[in-house]
């Protein structure tokens, strides 16, 4: 009786074993920012221009400024976000995407500004405001390239429904452009970054033919291969153990 229930114990575990396995691959490899969830509620979002319908005051949104080192031409790793609690944007260039042309350049300076959206209307309606990302090393050329690690977040007025959709823009004068858009936390979104320019979010519908690949977009196909090696192997010792549990008198 006793190796029987220990059996069925055992059984279980390997159950549940299988199961947290496969979910914790299907999950998005980037962890969601810290300062959302439990023990840190966001305040009420700060806006550059307070629309007429909302009632709430606040301090004014903060603009994110950080200067990191260039060694041979590779600034550090920038983990760029503003002081709201939580932040209302943050930019992670974690993947050597920065490169300085000039080698005596030794520092990098990034920015996030907030700013309004256009009053005239022009365009889709912003949620929120726009932030602007840039960075400089002087005189120095900057180069990026985005190798599918280095994401800018943005916080939405509101959580969904409807989800919001990430907006880009090189200069202030060129039109929006949708981009592939991850919901990372609960009104929180993330997408690539683009480059230096202009972010924002918008609830309005956009195609979704016409957006820039996000990192996180489905699960991907190396992601589907190792839960399905997982489930292979946790199917096989749990074929195993269930035979010996059978051959025991």
């Amino acid at each position: 009786m006793i190796h029987a229930v220990r059996a069925g114990s055992a059984r279980a575990l390997l159950t549940l074993t299988a199961i947290a396995l496969v979910i914790a691959w299907l999950l998005p490899g980037r962890p969601v920012p810290i300062y959302d969830g439990v023990g840190a509620p966001d305040e009420p979002y700060r806006y550059v221009r307070v629309p007429p319908d909302v009632a709430i005051r606040t301090q004014p949104p903060t603009t994110a400024k950080l200067s990191v080192p260039v060694t041979d031409g590779v600034p550090s790793v920038i983990e760029l976000a503003t002081s709201e609690q939580g932040p209302q944007a943050e930019a992670d260039i974690v993947d050597r995407g920065l490169s300085v042309s000039s080698a005596s350049a030794s520092l990098l300076t990034a920015t996030l500004v907030p700013l309004a959206p256009d009053p005239s209307g022009n365009g889709p309606k912003i949620d929120g405001n726009v932030y602007r990302l840039g960075w400089t090393a002087g005189t120095a050329a900057v180069r990026f390239v985005n190798h599918g690690s280095d994401l800018l977040y943005l916080r939405a007025t509101v959580g969904p429904p409807p989800r919001a959709v990430f907006l880009y823009r090189t200069r202030p004068n060129d039109a929006w452009r949708p981009l592939a858009t991850d919901l990372a936390g609960a009104d929180i979104y993330s997408a690539l970054i683009q480059g230096p320019g202009d972010y924002a979010l918008t609830r309005e519908p956009l195609p979704a033919t016409s957006a820039t690949p996000s990192a996180h977009s489905g699960v991907s196909p190396g992601l589907l291969i190792v839960a399905v090696l997982v489930i292979g192997m946790v199917a096989i010792v749990l074929i195993i153990r269930l035979l010996r549990v059978r051959r025991v008198p």
